[in-house]
């Protein structure tokens, strides 16, 4: 199938709502020998006449009545699809994300996998254990245990983002390395 162009189905789709090629071009802002030279490569490719030029003005062939729907609805996704900037919309989004998470961290007394689920592992004992301070917060409020100042001075640590190249411009996977990257600068 040969390429179709999209300032011809702009065209299609004045003419059909105008009924006049000289008015098409002029909302669309061409030489109305544009719109012509258009037309004439859409009567090509479709191989059929499209429009009809009759005392009202230039009429749709049953087979212009046919695509006209489909026509003027992808002119306009490809046109939302091509001004639209890409945004998420969190709040109106569906989307799921799944985060995977690791720590390098010593446990002395008890291995656990993963920071997550320590406050519950310690809790009614008198095991201690050296968290974040905002995920020691954020259990404390789940769990019984007491956030207590660590008696020295403990070294930074980095916390670093990782993800696929196929997903760096996907605007959704953009806004949720930024929401992350905020709630851990805190």
């Amino acid at each position: 199938m040969a390429k179709l162009d999209i300032d011809w189905l702009k065209v299609f789709v004045e003419v059909h709502r105008t009924q006049s090629v000289t008015r098409a071009a002029e909302r669309l802002g061409i030489a109305q020998a544009n719109a012509s030279v258009a037309l004439g490569k859409l009567r090509r490719h479709f191989n059929d006449p499209l429009f009809a030029r009759t005392s009202r003005g230039m009429e749709p062939t049953p087979f212009a009545q046919q695509i006209e729907p489909d026509i003027t609805a992808s002119l306009e996704r490809l046109l939302r699809l091509a001004g639209t900037p890409r945004r998420f919309e969190a709040a109106a989004s569906d989307r799921r994300f799944r985060i995977g998470m690791t720590d390098i961290s010593e446990i002395v007394v008890l291995q656990v996998s993963s920071f997550l689920g320590v406050a519950r592992l310690v809790a009614g004992t008198e095991l201690l254990v050296v968290v974040p301070r905002r995920l020691g917060q954020a259990q404390a409020q789940q769990e019984k245990v007491r956030l207590l100042a660590p008696p020295l001075a403990l070294p930074a640590y980095a916390v670093k983002q990782h993800w696929h190249e196929r997903f760096h411009a996907d605007a959704g996977h953009a806004w949720l390395r930024q929401t992350v990257a905020e709630v851990l600068r805190g």
